[in-house]
């Protein structure tokens, strides 16, 4: 019985070593198929861009300039240049709301610093519901002119976001 005992316990210790030992790769390989975006997304022609506004008034607007609409501003004229959507004055006319937003969080690396970033929450006109967030954050900068560019790459870089979004929505569309 003790030889038996011990092969169980052994047999039990080899399972939990290949388990453990697969578990990482499984992440690595891409076997999560992943989640669906809302195809929404994708069939949408009219947007409303909506401003969220910007809780970062103080040391990051001054840096950066251009008031509290800048973020606002920023992303709208973003999203005119891409010209994927048509966007409207008047959001019962659209499909989407996007709902921008530039917020400052308690950064984890430095105590009693911010980290700034550009939200956009999508909306389903029709539902109201919260379709998708993206988030981009703002690297910090010592110069205003470095600021201004980091700002910038920040905003163009949440367009990239959208745009593989639209696109990953599209494929699941036609799928």
């Amino acid at each position: 019985m003790r030889l038996t005992n011990w092969l169980q316990r052994f047999g039990v210790i080899v399972a939990a070593v290949c388990f453990w030992a697969v578990l990482p790769s499984i992440g690595q390989t891409g076997m999560t198929p992943a989640a669906p975006v809302p195809p929404q997304i994708a069939s949408a022609q009219t947007i409303f861009i909506s401003n969220g506004g910007s809780d970062c008034i103080g040391p990051v607007q001054n840096q950066i300039g251009g008031g509290p609409d800048l973020p606002y501003n920023q992303f709208y004229a973003a999203m005119k240049q891409w010209a994927r959507y048509q966007l409207t004055s008047d959001p019962a006319q659209s499909d989407l709301v996007f709902e921008v937003h530039f917020s400052c969080v308690a950064s984890a690396a430095k105590l009693g610093e911010y980290d700034s970033q550009f939200r956009v929450v999508i909306y389903d006109v029709k539902t109201h519901f919260v379709l998708w967030t993206a988030t981009q954050p703002v690297e910090m900068a010592i110069l205003s002119s470095t600021a201004k560019k980091n700002f910038a790459a920040a905003a163009n870089a949440l367009i990239d976001d959208l745009k593989t979004l639209a696109a990953a929505g599209a494929t699941i569309k036609t799928q």
